[in-house]
Formats: C-alpha cells, sequence, structure tokens
C-alpha cells in the first residue's frame, strides 16, 4: 500500500508549524521530496548541504539545483565544501563532517530539530550492515524516528513510497551516480543482496522492520539494567576502572568496552581471554585494559602517544596511519615480486584469514621468523637486532591475522602465509612510513 508523505508528517506531530526547522539535503530524491512536503504543509524550514567535491563537476552540480530550489521557494540555505581524505573510510569521514556542520548550525541558528529523509529502505540497509559488523542490540536496533534533536519523518515509508511521490508531483533531484556501484558495502546490500532475498520472500523488507520494531521497544528495557549494572559492578577511582571477575556480565562487559572505544573484534578477544591474566588490549580513546586473576583494571594511557588499532575486511585498500601510510591490493600470481624492498610484503591470498588486524606493537609480541624453521622470536629483540631507538619502536606496526605477526611492517616478515608454486592469488602489501 502506498502511503502519502504528507499525510505522514502531519499524522506524526513531532514537530509544529512555529518551530524552526534545519533540513539536511544531498540533493537526492529522498530530501528533495522532504523539501517539497514541508513547503507544501507550510513548514518554517531552512536548507543545509554538504559539497564532499568527491565528483566533480557533479557535487557542485549538485549543490547549484539546492541553491536553484531554494531560491524560487524563497527558502534559508547554508553550504560547506567539506573535502575528505580519500585514504581513510570516505562515509564515516562524510557523515562526521555534515553532522558537525549541521550541528554548528542548529546552535548558531537556534534551529529546533535536524531533519533527514531516512527512510524504510534506509533501516532494512543499515541491519545488514550492523549484522555485518557484528553489532549489539545498540547496532541492531536501527535508527530511531526521533532522537534528541534529530527527527527522521519518513522513517516509516518506503523507498517506493518517496518515488511515487516524486514522480506524481514531478520533484527534480539529483541522481548520486555512486549508488549503482557496489564499492561500498551499503550498496551491495541495496543493489544485491536485499532483492536477491525479496525475490523469494517478497514481504523481507517489511518483516525485518517489524523485528527492528521490537527491537526498539526492547531496547529501554535492557538499557535500563545495563545502567543497574554499571553503577553497582563498576569501580571507580582517579586513575582507574576496576570489575570484579565475579561481576563480570558478558554482554554488559561489551558495552561497557564499546564506550570506551573497543574495537567490536578487540572487545571479542577480551572476552575470550578473561581466563588468561596478564594479557593487555588497547582502545582507540586511550584506555589500556588489562585482565587480572580476579578481574578487569583500565587505566588512561599517556594520550601524547596515540595508540592505533585498525582492521582489514577487503582484498584490496589503504589506511592513513599516525606515523605512515598503508595499502594492500590483490595480484595474480604472475605478479612481479621484489623481495629486496623491505617497505613491500607479500603474501598468499588463500592463507590469509580476514579480519586482519593492524596495531602498534606490545611487549611480549612474537613472531615466526622467516628462515627460522617455525621458531618464534621476540619482537622487542628484532628491534634490537635493527639498533631501532625508543622513538622508532613507538611508530612500528604489526600486521595480523588470527592473533600471528605476519609482518612487523618495513623491518620483517614472517614465515606465515609464504608465496610458493602453489600460490595462484597475491596480497600485495606497502607501507610508507611519514618522513616528519
Amino acid at each position: 500500500m502506498i502511503e502519502n508523505p504528507r499525510k505522514v508528517i502531519q499524522n506524526q506531530q513531532m514537530f509544529s508549524k512555529n518551530d524552526p526547522l534545519l533540513v539536511a539535503v544531498s540533493g537526492g530524491l529522498d530530501s528533495m521530496v522532504l523539501c517539497d512536503v514541508l513547503y507544501q504543509l507550510n513548514f518554517k524550514f531552512a536548507i543545509a548541504h554538504c559539497n564532499y567535491q568527491l565528483r566533480i563537476p557533479d557535487a557542485d552540480e549538485d549543490q547549484e539545483m539546492i541553491k536553484t530550489w531554494a531560491q524560487n521557494h524563497q527558502i534559508d540555505y547554508f553550504f560547506k565544501t567539506c573535502p575528505l581524505d580519500k585514504a581513510t573510510n570516505i562515509q564515516d569521514q562524510a557523515r562526521v563532517a555534515r553532522y558537525k556542520f549541521f550541528e554548528s548550525i542548529l546552535e548558531e541558528q537556534n534551529f529546533k530539530f535536524l531533519l533527514t529523509a531516512h527512510h524504510a529502505d534506509d533501516q532494512v540497509e543499515n541491519l545488514f550492515l550492523q549484522l555485518s559488523r557484528g553489532s549489539g542490540l545498540k547496532g541492531i536496533k536501527g535508527m530511531l524516528s526521533k532522537s534528541g534533536l534529530h527527527i527522521r519523518p519518513f522513517l516509516t515509508l518506503a523507498k517506493s513510497d518517496l518515488k511515487m511521490y516524486a514522480h506524481e508531483h514531478k520533484i527534480i533531484f539529483r541522481e548520486d551516480v555512486s549508488n549503482k556501484s557496489n564499492y561500498y558495502l551499503r550498496n551491495f546490500f541495496r543493489n544485491d543482496v536485499i532483492p536477491l532475498i525479496e525475490s523469494k520472500v517478497p514481504a523481507f523488507s517489511q518483516m525485518a522492520i517489524r523485528s527492528i520494531d521490537h527491537l526498539q521497544e526492547l531496547y529501554p528495557l535492557i538499557q535500563d539494567l545495563y545502567e543497574t549494572w554499571k553503577r553497582e559492578n563498576i569501580n571507580l577511582s582517579d586513575s582507574e576502572i576496576w570489575i570484579q571477575k565475579n561481576k563480570i556480565n558478558g554482554y554488559f562487559l561489551s558495552w561497557f568496552l564499546a564506550e570506551l572505544e573497543f574495537h567490536p573484534i578487540t572487545i571479542q578477544q577480551i572476552k575470550s581471554k578473561l581466563n588468561n591474566s596478564g594479557n593487555l588490549f588497547y582502545s582507540r580513546s586511550h584506555y589500556q585494559l588489562a585482565i587480572e586473576p580476579d578481574g578487569i583494571k583500565l587505566r588512561p594511557q599517556d594520550n601524547s602517544q596515540s595508540y592505533e588499532d585498525h582492521f582489514i575486511y577487503t582484498n584490496s585498500g589503504s589506511l592513513k596511519l599516525h606515523h605512515g601510510h598503508l595499502e594492500w591490493d590483490f595480484h595474480n600470481a604472475d605478479i612481479e615480486i621484489n623481495y629486496t624492498n623491505p617497505n613491500v610484503c607479500y603474501f598468499d591470498r588463500k592463507q590469509l584469514n580476514y579480519p586482519m588486524q593492524l596495531r602498534n606493537w606490545h611487549a611480549g609480541d612474537r613472531i615466526q621468523s622467516f628462515g627460522m624453521n617455525g621458531k618464534h622470536k621476540k619482537i622487542q629483540d628484532v628491534f634490537t637486532d635493527k639498533k631501532l631507538g625508543l622513538f622508532e619502536k613507538e611508530k612500528m606496526y604489526l600486521l595480523i591475522s588470527e592473533e600471528q605477526v605476519l609482518w612487523v611492517c618495513g623491518l620483517q616478515r614472517s614465515d606465515l602465509a609464504r608465496i610458493d608454486k602453489n600460490t595462484n592469488s597475491i596480497i600485495k602489501f606497502t607501507f610508507t612510513k611519514r618522513t616528519n
């Protein structure tokens, strides 16, 4: 059944015609339909748009179309150019940049709410993304129709509802050609996975939304239990956080560590080693976690030395690091191999398991050294052999697969995943040190 976007907004009553609204607009169908609906219903709103300069001239033409629409309808608009670093996760960067921009406008211009045009199809795609990341309830429960100042009035509408409205009302919009590419995981779910499932289960998206609704109803109850667990079992001092072993709840521990920005895979490693005292783990918010015989102890690290912990899920990509840059790509076995360059390393793809990890080295790390017949060597000893100073050691990265060190980047590879006559596919890693 086709839903009318105008009636949906009128029936929701999440904001009034006296409320000054800021609408996030990309220029695509969804956000332009939202603008038209608000305009036709006589709501007070302005437009905000981020230009990431990724698709030139398309990005500038998107902005010009939005500007023309706003001027023709006498709507205020706010534009910002937000160039992105292509060496790191573009979608994450874009999300952070635009919401920082939106929040600054909300504060400076005294808008009451931020509106975005997320719809039910986005909710289903988000479910797949969260499942692919191993997210907990907080992630898979999806987006809320109203969260603080952020309102998503179309969240109950299907994309088909918005397309029908756009067709009937001759809405102008710009098509983002990158949406057709499966380079981004969200597009792969949207273009291939969900249509394939719906070819067998036509009501799949509707049933997925129903499940999400159940999770959203459950979430406040679980959140209350979590807050109670935190109050009763997290012991705080000026410099440390302490959790007794017999007070650890696996699910709530995961939630707590996620708040401290431990990576989901690191959290799983911590939970699997709760009986192995002496293990150390690090978060991206500068916390060090130690597993001790009677529990878990956390303390802040020295913020002057930022710890890095990244995970690699794909056959090709790049990472911009504090002390360098790592690139990797996929090749057939006929690639010309240069073993003389210490900053380039090759591995047999079929002997690698994802996700791989790239992190700073820890005291106690060992490597199964190349040419040592399976013997392990302390990485500290590798540094000593190479005559590295203290500051140089702090800048070293380890490439890891299944908790085994594959490569001390730019220094020494392990004996694992070696290329031989049976190799038919290769992953090539290239590490470039920062020179300043």
